[in-house]
């Protein structure tokens, strides 16, 4: 166990301080955040989510680092802890913030679904950011609340509001279904304005076939 400050923040489950006896900083034991930099959109901006929480919680902050002594981190030369800050486990605090399994239900099902709006715990905000398909399990969602646009060929786009809460060990499974409306058919038909195209056409043999349109050579 050691004391010391912390002086930077790496992402939601590693940070660093200025007593850390290796280089690499400190790696929280609570478990897995999202990676800062690989992942889906929704994973990053997850991961992005996390990081400015656990800055809040304990940059420029002292805390008590208390090695774990069943899960060594040995292969990334950095102390696996927890980390206590004013009294509170910095494992137990970011463990209630890993992001969120969503699932929501739509007739038909498989409607593509856009998120905008504002994650819990961070100023930054997504605008129709793709999560997945309804019926499908949508992961790595950050708590928070959200329109969600529901998209399918053929349908009208429904809207609907989505408050995904702080539970990472449970499936969240939005209320209801979603019963999407057909879109009428006329919309749906594209209209063409009359412009200069090309024509690539193929003959055998190869040359001296003479072309014709409405007629006219």
């Amino acid at each position: 166990t050691y004391s010391g400050t912390v002086t930077k923040v790496h992402d939601g489950d590693t940070l660093f301080t200025d007593k850390d006896p290796t280089p690499n900083g400190i790696r929280l034991s609570y478990g897995n955040a999202p990676e800062i930099d690989q992942g889906t959109p929704v994973s990053l901006y997850a991961a992005r989510q996390m990081r400015d929480i656990l800055k809040n919680l304990s940059l420029g902050k002292a805390a008590q680092v208390v090695p774990s002594v069943t899960q060594p981190e040995q292969n990334y030369d950095r102390v696996f802890a927890d980390v206590v800050i004013s009294g509170k486990s910095m494992n137990y605090e970011m463990k209630r913030w890993l992001p969120v399994d969503v699932k929501i239900l739509s007739s038909p099902s498989s409607a593509d679904v856009y998120l905008s709006g504002q994650a819990e715990g961070t100023n930054e905000t997504i605008a129709n950011l793709f999560v997945g398909r309804t019926g499908e399990t949508m992961r790595n969602i950050p708590s928070g609340r959200y329109v969600a646009e529901l998209r399918k060929f053929g349908y009208l786009d429904e809207k609907i509001s989505v408050a995904v809460p702080k539970s990472p060990d449970t499936l969240y499974t939005h209320p209801g279904t979603i019963a999407l409306r057909k879109a009428d058919e006329s919309r749906l038909t594209p209209t063409l304005d009359k412009g200069k195209g090309a024509l690539f056409v193929r003959s055998s043999p190869e040359i001296g076939a003479k072309i014709f349109i409405d007629n006219e050579f």
